[in-house]
């Protein structure tokens, strides 16, 4: 039962390292692939961590201080950009919180790709780690109205 998992697991790797690749090179400036993928990965980090000021062991005046927590969410578009989120630690990190940042990640991809003279790919992967538990949506053939969001 292990044995299987363990391979559940390394196929699950490969065919996301393929995707990776293939986005990669899809998404390159003067790419001439025929078939194009978005790939897009989403994760939010532990809010223990990014807090403001980070290091007090190097200031004693910090130890008796508030210091907030910050939530950081990092958005790799493979072959196009990093992008990183910050918000306080009184935002909700909920399904609306993914979709937002979602939505720009898709206007900032939308924009950079223009700027190569390449439209968004039809083909669109993403992954979400939360709460430990990986999401994955595959998005395929989207109507360009679909595609074409725009954050105010």
């Amino acid at each position: 039962m292990l044995m299987k998992h363990r391979q559940q697991i390394m196929a699950d790797r490969a065919a996301d390292t393929r995707l990776t690749v293939m986005a990669q090179i899809g998404n390159a400036p003067n790419s001439d692939l025929p078939f194009r993928i978005l790939k897009i990965d989403l994760d939010g980090m532990d809010q223990a961590k990014f807090r403001v000021p980070r290091n007090t062991a190097s200031s004693k005046a910090a130890d008796d201080k508030w210091r907030p927590e910050l939530h950081l969410t990092g958005v790799i578009a493979y072959g196009i950009c990093e992008l990183y989120f910050a918000a306080d630690c009184d935002m909700r990190k909920d399904s609306n919180t993914q979709q937002t940042i979602l939505a720009r990640t898709l206007d900032y991809v939308e924009n950079v790709l223009a700027g190569r003279g390449m439209t968004v790919p039809r083909h669109i992967v993403f992954r979400a780690a939360r709460r430990q538990v990986k999401t994955v949506m595959l998005l395929f053939d989207l109507p360009k109205s679909v595609l074409h969001l725009s954050c105010a």
